[in-house]
């Protein structure tokens, strides 16, 4: 994804593709620092609270989605907190770097390798947690016989690895310093080399993502909709005088409600995931678009407000989502109301807390 400290122009070591365009990363100005440092401090409380409540519900087992959630938070809790580390310790413009270690310093740290790796790991774990409700929803029983534990961490495992990997690619090879400063997307082959890469860096992070999410949305909203719900028991089961037929009807009116609960469970965790991933959409595409028009050489001033809106917007991704969990997520209200309920009695000697009995029709 298109950066903020940002470049301002490709340069290439070509011959003929040689121009006087800055690359170098600028220090972001006093006002600039403070929105960063406020989405970071937004993002690393409200992140935090997210992983807190909902690993504190008690009264429910933990299930994939769950984990998917917390896991998306642990993601979008570091972002914060290195946009703010960043934010407070890059320097270049103030000395001259030089030396291994300074070289280290510029294509691990100021060329915003960790942060980036970061943030599209965060759009992998949200692709994840749409397929792992995907299967729930459209292929029920794959979904309890093909997932298990193993390959639902190897999943995870591999969410983490994809952003280092990824930038690990391109972005350290491609950044170092020259006379003293740090430059990033700075030393390419050729032209051509880095207009392909604009194309593949908006498929991998941007449209590749979206077009898993809207299929995947598409075939959840069908299948939810054509979906046949149970019926109840039927007059003669609940009139009937046999013992062995009352057992039957409290039987399949106790399955009825189970099967009730699972589907008010699956739809509660599916709105929310649509609304994260529209937020998702959002908050990236006006970056993402910039960024495209800048690879097919059209003229972008990285120092516009519009820029600079576009930047602010996608950081504000790492810090929505614990804002939509406490509308539309039922898990992590109810993981406030243990939390918080706990602390409560405890504090007025009660010995025992409050459970979310009345909630629990709304989870698996």
């Amino acid at each position: 994804m298109n950066d903020s400290m940002n470049v301002s122009h490709w340069i290439f070591n070509d011959t003929i593709d040689q121009q006087p365009m800055n690359t170098n990363i600028r220090i972001a100005t006093s006002s600039e620092k403070v929105v960063y440092i406020l989405f970071g401090c937004i993002g690393i409380l409200g992140n935090l609270l997210v992983v807190v409540a909902v690993m504190s519900v008690k009264s429910r087992a933990k299930h994939y989605a769950d984990l998917l959630i917390v896991n998306q938070s642990v993601i979008d809790l570091l972002s914060s907190v290195f946009i703010i580390a960043t934010t407070l310790t890059v320097d270049t413009g103030i000395r001259r770097l030089s030396g291994f270690a300074d070289e280290l310093y510029c294509r691990f740290w100021i060329s915003g390798y960790v942060i980036w790796s970061l943030f599209l790991s965060s759009t992998y774990n949200l692709v994840l947690l749409t397929l792992e409700r995907y299967m729930a929803i459209v292929h029920p029983i794959r979904y309890y016989t093909w997932l298990t534990w193993g390959k639902f961490y190897a999943a995870v495992t591999l969410v983490w690895c994809v952003g280092p990997v990824y930038n690990m690619m391109h972005r350290i090879p491609t950044s170092g310093l020259a006379d003293g400063v740090c430059y990033k997307f700075h030393f390419w082959p050729s032209r051509l080399t880095a207009r392909v890469f604009g194309i593949v860096a908006l498929m991998v992070q941007f449209f590749l993502p979206l077009a898993i999410l809207i299929y995947a949305y598409v075939r959840m909203t069908v299948r939810l909709r054509n979906k046949v719900h149970p019926v109840g028991p039927t007059p003669s089961q609940a009139v009937a005088g046999t013992s062995h037929t009352a057992t039957a009807g409290v039987q399949h009116d106790a399955d009825t409600r189970a099967k009730g609960i699972k589907e008010r469970a699956s739809k509660s965790i599916f709105k929310t995931m649509v609304t994260v991933t529209v937020c998702f959409v959002i908050c990236w595409i006006f970056n993402q678009v910039l960024f495209l028009l800048f690879n097919f050489g059209y003229h972008v001033d990285f120092q516009s407000p519009f820029y600079h809106f576009t930047v602010y917007i996608a950081f504000a991704n790492s810090c929505v989502n614990p804002f939509i969990y406490t509308f539309q997520y039922n898990v992590f209200r109810q993981g406030l109301r243990e939390l918080f309920c706990a602390h409560r009695n405890i504090e007025t000697g009660s010995g025992h807390p409050q459970t979310a009995t009345g909630d629990r029709s709304h989870h698996t």
